[in-house]
């Protein structure tokens, strides 16, 4: 008998939990939702197009974008700085009144000032631990509650992977503000297997590089001989042929960025090729001469 009356008061108990789960996911179910397709970037600016889908009529209702503040300093050299805050309006709503849905529709492209692009080494970003985020605040003049899970948007390319996610942020002026996040980055598999690929080949091809730099030099002292000139000549153009026929593969796995750090590594390593093959060359020719003159006496 007491089992019997154990088991029935964790039948009520879990039915009960279990309702109060229901009530509490219900309460916060949203009533709105973003998509996000990220048409371009580059490391300087970021082109894309937002989606936000609400239920019920607001062709009436506004949302209103806001950029993370940027601070700058006056040009007199004051220690005081200006917070600018830029807000953007979505002009594109249409409603359906079919699945009774209101889609607000925003395209816009901002440039490296809003949109970061980390890290970088000298000016350049470094390809593949490189990371693309943008940051908006997006501010309905009416009551929404938008998804809050992370979602994966569309991007340009596929060695990429983009993440997006909505946070509610009320303040005392913007009661409805949401956070909007972007992030996008490569796979961590794919970030390792291209290192090890331009480690490899870059790390190779400056061995290379060094060592016929080094022959040459003991060539010209006279530690070496002349012959082996033409070992520098043929290794040093191969290296130069070989840099451009493999940007062209290299920009299939970078795509759609531009110039990043390891192109920078490879394009000095043409005109270090190309002074070793003029300095053995003109060695050649001289040592050439000198022979001619060695004849004719």
């Amino acid at each position: 008998m007491r089992l019997r009356v154990i088991l029935l008061s964790s039948v009520f108990l879990l039915a009960f939990l279990l309702s109060s789960s229901y009530i509490h996911v219900a309460n916060a179910r949203a009533d709105g939702w973003v998509n996000v397709e990220v048409l371009s970037f580059d490391g300087q600016n970021i082109f894309f197009k937002l989606e936000i889908y609400t239920v019920g009529n607001h062709v009436e209702d506004s949302i209103w974008l806001k950029l993370e503040p940027s601070s700058g300093s006056v040009s007199d050299g004051s220690s005081w700085s200006v917070v600018v805050e830029v807000w953007r309006g979505i002009s594109n709503v249409i409603f359906n009144e079919g699945t009774n849905i209101t889609v607000f529709t925003y395209q816009y492209s901002y440039n490296h000032s809003y949109y970061e692009a980390e890290p970088r080494l000298a000016g350049y970003l470094l390809f593949p631990y490189d990371e693309h985020k943008l940051t908006l605040y997006i501010s309905p003049s009416f009551n929404i509650t938008l998804d809050t899970h992370p979602y994966v948007c569309g991007l340009p390319s596929p060695n990429y992977q983009g993440t997006f996610q909505v946070t509610p942020t009320p303040t005392s002026e913007q009661k409805f503000m949401h956070k909007f996040e972007l992030e996008i980055k490569h796979s961590p598999a794919f970030a390792s297997g291209v290192l090890l690929m331009l480690s490899l080949i870059i790390g190779s091809l400056y061995k290379m590089t060094i060592v016929m730099a080094t022959m040459l030099a003991l060539v010209f002292v006279g530690r070496r001989k002349d012959s082996l000139i033409s070992n520098v000549i043929r290794v040093s153009s191969a290296t130069i042929f070989f840099v451009p026929a493999f940007e062209i593969a290299f920009n299939s796995l970078k795509s759609p960025l531009p110039l990043v750090f390891p192109d920078i590594l490879l394009v000095f390593l043409v005109p270090f090729n190309t002074a070793l093959i003029i300095a053995s060359l003109i060695h050649r020719r001289r040592m050439n001469g000198q022979a001619f003159d060695d004849r004719s006496l």
